[in-house]
């Protein structure tokens, strides 16, 4: 058939279309091309069946609306329910899994690893002493893409594998909130703690057949877990027609990862900060620069990407706190106290 006739075809079956009763669905947005043909057809088909007296209209059945999504859809309200991550400012809410903090002497949010309110030179980091921001002399400021490990300026990228400061695979260096250097996951990977290593969100990961990896919110920290998948394949998930992930339900559809999906613009990709499928066009909402402490990330597994620790403890009595390493009982703290933000905390006698 020419596209002449094709194109015939269609005007005709589409008027026949929008005539017809409420039962079915057409998109007036939507542009129909010559694939959707047979959609078409079956469509009048129905259309003719209603007009047609003790015809059975229940042997037809059509697709659902198309979802379309827009770049960031979905994230509200998954950032929502994420225990934790909102940090209330002077107007405004600060995200701490972006790496925003609320200022002291002004409440406004400022972000960790920045400039912000500091002199030159200087940068916003947390004080381990009270785990509230402070300007701070910017160790390696000379150096790009450099990190300060046991004192010393490391490029940010992994070191050769007989390095001292070596991460493990799947792992990289990070600045941390203190301004340290310390290892974590890979942007856009999170932590199993069965393994010990990074998995891309929603692949099968370490897995058995049948489930995929993602992360479960549980309070004040994220945690990678085998789960079942509920699409037909590793690297899909499923959506709603409000663009969010379900595990189940009516009115959903899985959609290839990595692909235009129900995008209206950029792919359907894993969030590196969320750790979640949302349609973008780079590899985060919350932009490709500044520091990400990420959902899944081992600092989350730690509780340290989603709590105002300084909040909590403005009004207790004076804190110990010491760096935490291996005790003899394969502890992270000394006895009497506890590991908490990446230190080891004990109320003062």
């Amino acid at each position: 058939m020419s596209v002449k006739n094709v194109v015939g075809v269609l005007a005709l079956v589409l008027g026949s279309v929008l005539a017809a009763p409420r039962e079915f669905y057409v998109d007036p947005s939507r542009i129909y091309t010559p694939d959707d043909l047979e959609e078409l057809r079956i469509a009048a088909a129905y259309e003719k069946c209603v007009r047609t007296p003790g015809c059975d209209t229940t042997i037809y059945s059509f697709p659902q609306p198309r979802v379309k999504c827009q770049e960031g859809a979905g994230a509200e309200a998954m950032m929502n329910e994420m225990v934790g991550v909102r940090v209330g400012g002077t107007g405004s809410t600060c995200n701490s899994m972006a790496g925003e903090v609320v200022w002291p002497a002004t409440g406004q949010c400022v972000k960790l690893l920045s400039q912000g309110p500091c002199p030159p030179s200087e940068w916003v980091k947390l004080a381990r002493s009270n785990l509230t921001p402070v300007c701070a002399p910017r160790p390696c400021d000379s150096q790009d893409n450099a990190v300060m490990i046991n004192g010393v300026c490391r490029p940010i990228n992994q070191p050769s594998p007989s390095a001292p400061t070596s991460c493990p695979p799947t792992q990289r260096l990070v600045t941390n909130e203190f301004g340290e250097g310390e290892c974590d996951c890979v942007p856009g990977t999170v932590f199993y703690q069965g393994t010990q290593r990074c998995y891309t969100p929603y692949t099968q990961g370490p897995c058995t057949t049948g489930y995929i990896i993602k992360v479960v919110d549980s309070g004040m920290k994220g945690e990678a877990r085998c789960v079942p998948n509920s699409c037909p394949k590793p690297n899909m998930v499923r959506l709603d027609q409000n663009c969010q992930t379900r595990d189940s339900g009516e009115q959903t559809t899985c959609h290839d990862l990595n692909s235009q999906g129900p995008c209206e613009s950029g792919l359907l990709r894993i969030d590196n900060t969320i750790a979640e499928p949302l349609c973008i066009t780079t590899h985060s909402i919350f932009g490709t620069i500044g520091p990400r402490c990420s959902r899944g990330s081992i600092r989350d597994a730690r509780g340290r990407c989603r709590t105002n620790l300084a909040a909590l403890l403005r009004n207790t009595p004076p804190i110990v706190t010491s760096r935490p390493r291996l005790q003899s009982d394969n502890r992270q703290c000394p006895p009497g106290q506890v590991f908490l933000a990446g230190i080891c905390l004990k109320l003062a006698s």
